[in-house]
């Protein structure tokens, strides 16, 4: 687990998704590739705050 400002980082699915039903949240998952053309139309429709 990493703490970053106001985000939790955790390094496995299975400790996000513990904590996740405990506290009754939501799991953001973020992954990408430079060839993805579905996240090259997402970053033209939102900007992308990176941390």
């Amino acid at each position: 687990m990493e703490q970053k400002e106001n985000l939790t980082w955790y390094l496995t699915k299975e400790n996000a998704n513990k904590k996740a039903v405990e506290i009754g949240n939501l799991v953001f998952v973020d992954f990408h590739a430079d060839w993805c053309t579905n996240g090259k139309a997402f970053q033209k429709r939102h900007k992308l705050i990176l941390l």
